[in-house]
C-alpha cells in the first residue's frame, strides 16, 4: 500500500514506475483516490484483497472506511500528517497488519 494524501497527480508516474522498472503487470496496480464512484473503490478494494490487485496506492480516501489488513504487509506512507494524532492514527492502522 502506498498512501499519499498530496501528490495525486503524480499516482500515475508511481504506477509507471511500478510496471517498467519493478516489473509488475498493469492489472497488479489499484489506484484509489477522490472522485472514483463508490462502486469503483470497492471493486478495487475487493481486487486487492482477493490478491489480483498486489500494489495499491492511496490518497486520503483509503484512510478510514476501507479494510484493507487481510493483505497488506507494508504501507510506505509518502506524506506523514503534520499532526502527530494522525502519525500515530496511521500507525495504529498499519500494526494490525503487522500482526
Amino acid at each position: 500500500v502506498i498512501y499519499m494524501n498530496a501528490g495525486v497527480s503524480f499516482f500515475p508516474l508511481i504506477r509507471e514506475y511500478l510496471i517498467k522498472k519493478v516489473g509488475f503487470k498493469d492489472s497488479e496496480i489499484g489506484i484509489i483516490k477522490s472522485g472514483l464512484s463508490a462502486a469503483k473503490k470497492e471493486g478495487i478494494k475487493e481486487k486487492f484483497l482477493a490478491g489480483t490487485i498486489k500494489v495499491l496506492i492511496g490518497s486520503a480516501t483509503i484512510k478510514e472506511g476501507i479494510n484493507l489488513q487481510n493483505k497488506a504487509t507494508t504501507l510506505y506512507n509518502c506524506w506523514l500528517d503534520w499532526n502527530p494524532k494522525g502519525v500515530f492514527g496511521d500507525l495504529e492502522t498499519v500494526m494490525p497488519m503487522c500482526e
